[in-house]
């Protein structure tokens, strides 16, 4: 079992946009960011190197506070995440 704190930001925007776990409308809620750029982020019209450090932060913080809350996991929902970036990309 990998914990919270071995996770990369990489790992855990992964795993918080790409499970599907959280809704878009939730992300956007807790981090500032528009439902939009979630939905881009999601569709791979927009990439998630390309976040600006705050952005990105701020996911990451999101995907913090709902760890603890036992609302997403890495070890559950990295799996599920992988399966949905696969079929965006067509594999």
């Amino acid at each position: 079992m990998i914990s919270l704190k071995n996770i990369s930001i990489e790992e855990k925007l992964f795993v918080l946009l790409f499970s599907r776990t959280i809704t878009g409308y939730q992300i956007s809620e807790l981090t500032g960011i528009s439902e939009g750029i979630i939905s881009e982020l999601r569709s791979g019209k927009r990439k998630i190197d390309n976040l600006r450090l705050k952005s990105a932060r701020n996911l990451e913080d999101c995907y913090d506070e709902l760890e603890q809350k036992g609302q997403i996991n890495y070890n559950r929902d990295f799996k599920k995440a992988k399966q949905h970036f696969d079929k965006l990309k067509g594999d």
